[in-house]
């Protein structure tokens, strides 16, 4: 396993050719891209091409991309986000649609895991909801294999979205291309951690760290909550998983020297104990 830094760290800063120099410096080479606007804006690929050169030259592999599940931050704030589970046709479409254009652009990034939520925190568990998020991975797998880009559905923190309902619900799908991004925060608020990991066992091809108080989401540093990483990382390393490991961190007014402990972090793994690839 190896520790990789999604961009959401700066999700409210444009990523730029500093902010590539910022995180090459706190000791990531592997990143997975927070694709949002206006952080990453994918609907303009010369600017995405940019991006790609300077990662290269910094010898950083972009190694996945997280889907938008809103158009613009701006809409996000109002309530309105993307989803490929919405009961309403038009809306599953407008999400299609931004997935798409982010597939569109992942060879430019040489990126080829494309991680998404499989619904939104309003979608309840029913049988519609899970035959509309069916029918949306149906309409997506052709497109996959186009890029040649596998697709991790992420466990958040609602009935829709457990790692239970999510493997019964890819087990039609071909493995090859679709998969689970396994979130041990998101799991800690409503699941219990050490079976959610063997729930994804078979289908891993992703993994998000971040510590909270088993009540909010709240992308603390790991060990700043009340997750057991010992028993995360033996857990991980017990079903097999050898993959990236990507810190999924948020910046706090109250956190001033969270970059200086990141740095630290890198250094030490944060404690945690694996073995680097």
């Amino acid at each position: 396993m190896e520790l990789g830094l999604s961009t959401h760290l700066f999700v409210y800063q444009p990523l730029d050719e500093k902010l590539l120099e910022l995180i090459r410096s706190l000791g990531f080479v592997k990143l997975e891209i927070w694709g949002m606007r206006p952080h990453f804006d994918y609907q303009q690929p010369d600017r995405v091409k940019q991006l790609a050169d300077a990662a290269a030259k910094l010898e950083i592999e972009i190694c996945s991309v997280h889907a938008p599940f809103y158009t613009h931050v701006s809409d996000f704030k109002q309530g309105q986000r993307l989803s490929l589970a919405a009961a309403d046709p038009e809306a599953r479409k407008a999400a299609l649609i931004h997935m798409q254009k982010v597939l569109d652009i992942m060879d430019i990034l040489g990126a080829k895991l494309l991680v998404a939520h499989a619904g939104d925190l309003k979608d309840d568990f029913s049988k519609a909801s899970l035959a509309n998020l069916s029918q949306s991975l149906g309409q997506l797998l052709p497109l996959l294999q186009k890029h040649e880009v596998k697709l991790a559905l992420e466990n958040i923190a609602t009935p829709l979205s457990t790692t239970n309902n999510l493997i019964k619900l890819i087990a039609p799908f071909d493995a090859d291309w679709l998969g689970i991004c396994l979130d041990i925060g998101h799991a800690q608020l409503n699941e219990d951690v050490e079976q959610a990991i063997l729930n994804s066992s078979a289908r891993i091809m992703g993994v998000h760290i971040s510590d909270n108080d088993g009540v909010s989401d709240l992308h603390y540093i790991p060990g700043a909550g009340i997750i057991d990483w010992h028993k995360v990382i033996n857990m991980l390393q017990k079903v097999g998983y050898d993959g990236i490991i990507n810190l999924e961190l948020r910046q706090y007014e109250h956190q001033p020297n969270l970059l200086e402990k990141i740095s630290w972090g890198m250094k030490n793994r944060f404690g945690l104990n694996f073995c680097v690839n």
